[in-house]
């Protein structure tokens, strides 16, 4: 019961993590950009201002993970 817990914890780190890649595919869907341009400015914006944020989640994500899994007496 004790490894299903981690395992679960391990789960919702990991849909945290990824929260700014479903925003960016919602935003994309909701604006359903046509052209060129307006695949560009969406594009661009998306990895502007989500892919650092991604990067940051996946970092700590990563870390909490590890820390999780390995280090379970610490939690």
């Amino acid at each position: 019961m004790e490894k299903l817990k981690w395992w679960l914890i391990s789960l919702g780190i990991f849909i945290v993590m990824n929260i700014p890649a479903g925003v960016f595919l919602l935003v994309k869907h909701c604006l359903a950009p046509e052209g060129f341009w307006q695949k560009f400015v969406v594009y661009g914006l998306g990895v502007y201002f989500l892919g650092g944020v991604q990067i940051v989640f996946w970092i700590i994500g990563v870390v909490a993970i590890y820390f999780c899994l390995t280090n379970k007496k610490r939690w």
